[in-house]
């Protein structure tokens, strides 16, 4: 046997009804020959914009904080995406003997500054900032002031987090060859409110490999 559950929401209408009616009870309807209102209309009319914002507003800002955090978590599991293609095009142009160059990038006093070539370390590890992934055209980014590809922490306010540096370790598995690779976290940045803009290791651990 099914057990309907109770609804506990607020019964916001209810409410409001209740308040007119208690309005009308007591003789507080609108004549047509007032010329403002009343004392009673006036009270109604705060207890429900009362009403209304202490049940509608705390959900909208629920709504949209749950709408960045979604939005948010896509965007580490595009990073993984992007960090993945730009190891294999970094490594298959060393292997081909390929003189295609991707390149290092920063953001530094509001302008995209390009630095060194990108190049697989000893350790068979590559490190870049996140600015370098938009600015080789592996992640879309979005579009700043001055017109420039960025990368944009859409949960902490759109805080600009192009110089967030990540490591990316290619692994082969010795006994199914199979590839992956690992992407970790390197530094992190606060923006002006004392907060963290740049994924953190638990963060890159649940996106996409």
């Amino acid at each position: 046997m099914k057990i309907k559950r109770q609804d506990t929401s607020i019964p916001v209408f209810s409410y409001v009804m209740d308040i007119f009616l208690l309005y009308n009870v007591y003789g507080g309807y609108m004549r047509l020959d007032n010329k403002g209102f009343t004392l009673v209309e006036v009270i109604a009319v705060v207890a429900i914009i009362t009403i209304l914002s202490v049940v509608v507003v705390p959900s909208v800002l629920n709504s949209i904080n749950n709408g960045k955090q979604k939005s948010y978590e896509v965007l580490v599991g595009d990073i993984k995406i992007a960090a993945k293609e730009l190891y294999e095009e970094v490594y298959s142009n060393e292997l081909l003997g390929d003189t295609s160059k991707l390149y290092q990038y920063s953001y530094e006093s509001n302008n995209i500054v390009k630095e060194s070539e990108i190049v697989i370390q000893k350790d068979n590890s590559i490190v870049v900032n996140l600015q370098a992934l938009v600015s080789n055209g592996f992640l879309s980014g979005s579009t700043d002031g001055n017109k420039q590809k960025v990368i944009l922490n859409v949960r902490e306010d759109n805080a600009n987090m192009g110089n967030c540096s990540i490591r990316i370790v290619r692994v082969v598995n010795p006994s199914s060859n199979k590839v992956s690779y690992k992407v970790s976290k390197i530094n992190e940045i606060e923006n002006s409110k004392g907060k963290n803009i740049c994924p953190t290791q638990d963060e890159y651990d649940k996106g996409v490999s």
